[in-house]
């Protein structure tokens, strides 16, 4: 293992490897990232070698992140969500398939306090303080579980599925 030089200075609280990209949350909840173009929420036309700010969430405190298959997800301390990424499958639930090089709040969960998010390689997952688990994007070989063999391309809630909240 290395240290990471650009990120000597902060204290991280979380960390998340996408296969192509990485995050970093540090401690006063600022969102680092770092890795292939398209993937690292910052307008940039080649790849970020090192570790930078998302400045799109400059003013957003975040208290969780998760990074997979070209996308992120970060979860504000509000409970709001933010994706950003490939939007292949729906996967960034902004209801259409296109790609988002910035960080986008997901307005389908406004009003649903998130208080943890996932991403996976076709899809996205989400729960919420009320014990509701949402998901999107990838319907195929019943990935979401939702009966679907369609994408879903907005937050879906289960609809027989609580959470255990602790």
């Amino acid at each position: 293992p290395t240290p990471v030089r650009a990120l000597r200075w902060l204290r991280m609280a979380a960390v998340a490897a996408g296969d192509y990209h990485s995050l970093g949350l540090d401690e006063t909840g600022a969102v680092h990232s770092w890795g292939a173009a398209g993937t690292v929420g910052n307008c940039v036309s080649g790849d970020q070698l090192e570790p930078q700010l998302v400045s799109a969430l400059r003013g957003v405190r975040a208290v969780g992140i998760s990074a997979c298959y070209y996308h992120s997800l970060a979860l504000a301390d509000g409970g709001e969500v933010y994706s950003w990424g490939s939007g292949s499958h729906g996967k960034l639930g902004h209801g259409d398939k296109l790609p988002q090089v910035e960080p986008r709040r997901v307005h389908a969960l406004r009003g649903v306090r998130v208080r943890s998010v996932a991403a996976g390689v076709g899809h996205s997952l989400a729960t919420a303080d009320d014990g509701a688990a949402y998901g999107w994007g990838d319907g195929s070989d019943a990935t979401l579980g939702l009966q679907l063999r369609r994408d879903q391309l907005l937050p879906l809630r289960y609809p027989h599925l609580r959470v255990a909240l602790q």
